[in-house]
């Protein structure tokens, strides 16, 4: 399979590396129950370079994106050029997130103007899976189905404004999805993001309790650290689901998720401003 990333970064002389080259062509290998698909585990494959600081001495790490990194840095000012210029030259909604946080891991985002909340990194990895499968509790969410004894918690900004959601007793805990644009170690995050999350049991104890759905709201400032797992299929709209992520949106389909081809961000993004504001779904 031919991903239109994979043509036009090699079209542009900034071709990937092989193993990104692998997984967004759908090789086999990548499209199992575990992994899901080839673009799946690309995005899995970015997020461990967005957990990395970006620091000076690990900037040759992340042009290993590129399969010739020596010939970016021969030509840099126009590697640069090149590689801002193909985020506008996407034409595909899965392939512009795609490019657009290669660009930042390469060249990090330092716009402090942009909307965008900046979240600290967690040094470690989380004991929080990142299958296929994760997505069934969001979509039961987005619905307003939560399981007896679980839990949805809001952690929201100094304004109380929902930036994640974050499940308990469904699943993996400290599993999280992104509603808002955030930003980590100079990479933009899309909406519908899986992170992982720390914190400590003081976060909890001076967070107040949702309005309508059982969980509490939690402070950015007291949670200690974050971790980018991978993009879930609710980036991406309902119509190009299944286009981008391939075997795994079938997966979720032949499972029986709920309505993963029809639901939306938005129904997530309003859940919790009826949290925040006491308004009855």
């Amino acid at each position: 399979m031919h991903h239109e990333v994979v043509e036009r970064f090699s079209a542009a002389g900034l071709r990937l590396c092989p193993t990104l080259e692998t997984m967004l062509g759908e090789d086999p290998s990548h499209r199992t129950e575990r992994r899901g698909s080839g673009f799946t585990q690309a995005t899995r494959y970015l997020a461990v370079r967005i957990n990395h600081p970006r620091l000076p001495a690990a900037r040759l790490d992340d042009l290993g994106i590129f399969k010739d990194w020596k010939g970016y840095l021969e030509e840099e000012s126009s590697s640069q050029a090149k590689l801002c210029a193909l985020v506008d030259e996407m034409e595909r909604e899965e392939s512009r997130l795609l490019t657009l946080m290669i660009r930042d891991i390469v060249l990090p985002h330092a716009d402090e103007s942009e909307q965008g909340v900046h979240l600290p990194i967690w040094p470690e990895k989380l004991k929080v899976g990142s299958c296929p499968m994760a997505e069934k509790w969001f979509l039961e969410l987005a619905h307003g189905f939560i399981p007896r004894k679980a839990r949805c918690n809001f952690i929201v900004n100094q304004d109380g404004r929902p930036l994640l959601l974050e499940k308990t007793g469904m699943g993996d805990d400290r599993s999280c999805l992104s509603l808002r644009p955030l930003i980590m170690n100079g990479v933009r995050i899309p909406v519908g993001s899986l992170l992982a999350v720390e914190y400590g049991a003081k976060a909890l104890e001076s967070a107040p309790q949702n309005h309508t759905i059982p969980g509490q709201q939690i402070r950015i400032d007291d949670c200690e650290g974050f971790r980018m797992l991978r993009l879930t299929t609710l980036s991406v709209s309902g119509e190009n689901r299944r286009r981008a992520f391939s075997t795994h949106f079938d997966s979720q389909v032949a499972e029986g998720l709920f309505e993963p081809e029809k639901t939306e961000m938005r129904q997530l993004q309003q859940l919790a401003e009826d949290a925040m504001l006491g308004i009855a779904s």
